[in-house]
């Protein structure tokens, strides 16, 4: 059951890449991923995040 639920989830979804960020000594690998089923662009989800960046006053 959870296996088909999990194969279920990943068709949703586009598998965008993935990238290392450094931090310290630490190294992250970052998956990005993007669901299918919604339909807000790249562009969309670009200017929310630099939105909430300057209201958090992160820049």
């Amino acid at each position: 059951m959870q296996e088909e639920k999990t194969a279920e989830n990943k068709a949703n979804y586009i598998d965008g890449g993935n990238f290392k960020a450094r931090i310290g000594n630490t190294t992250y690998l970052v998956g990005v991923f993007f669901n299918k089923a919604k339909k807000v662009t790249i562009e969309d989800r670009m200017k929310n995040l630099i939105c909430q960046e300057v209201t958090a006053g992160n820049f």
